[in-house]
């Protein structure tokens, strides 16, 4: 009988690629494996960190308060204004340089007459130190100059109406709800020069 050499010589190779076969396969999947651990830490790494929460302050800054003055600008001085004197306004007349009337655009919107430069809700005074000595030393009805207030080489006083501009009961409850002659005198006492840029 023939003996056949070769048959285990071929047996053996095919034994070997097959578990050379096995062998890659299970390395290539170990190792996407790995990649895709590996992967899946670092994105929980990444998210961890970009996911942390926020620190939250608890202090808070308020609001810059922002102050309005109304410019006196033939006077070279001002009055700060508040909520209820926000639209102050002023005439002076050509012919009276010394008075600036005052007026609310509040006001005027429901009393036409009450402006500024008609019959004007209150009035300041512009005087020199002479005009106002004179005053304290022969004091009316108005005080006399003893409550003016001095700002720079002037004193300064001030006087409301004393007569209503309303035309009707009805604007004059409305005017009432809108300012207090208080609301005008309180302005007034803050009267300053205005600042050099």
């Amino acid at each position: 009988m023939h003996k056949q050499h070769g048959f285990g010589v071929v047996e053996a190779f095919l034994v070997l690629v097959i578990v050379g076969i096995l062998v890659g396969i299970t390395a290539f999947m170990l190792h996407g494996k790995q990649q895709i651990d590996a992967r899946a830490a670092q994105t929980k790494a990444i998210a961890a960190a970009t996911l942390k929460p926020a620190k939250v302050s608890t202090s808070v800054t308020p609001p810059a308060t922002v102050t309005s003055y109304m410019v006196i600008k033939e006077w070279g001085v001002r009055l700060k204004l508040d909520a209820k004197t926000a639209t102050l306004n002023y005439d002076i007349k050509a012919d009276n340089p010394q008075y600036a009337y005052l007026g609310l655009k509040t006001v005027t919107d429901v009393a036409p007459k009450c402006a500024a430069d008609e019959y004007s809700l209150a009035v300041i005074g512009r005087y020199t130190k002479a005009q106002h000595d004179d005053a304290v030393a022969n004091p009316t009805d108005n005080g006399g100059g003893a409550n003016d207030i001095k700002v720079g080489d002037y004193y300064y006083g001030y006087d409301h109406s004393h007569a209503a501009c309303a035309d009707n009961d009805d604007q004059q409850t409305k005017i009432d709800a809108l300012f207090s002659f208080d609301d005008l005198e309180t302005a007034y006492k803050t009267i300053s020069v205005v600042p050099q840029d």
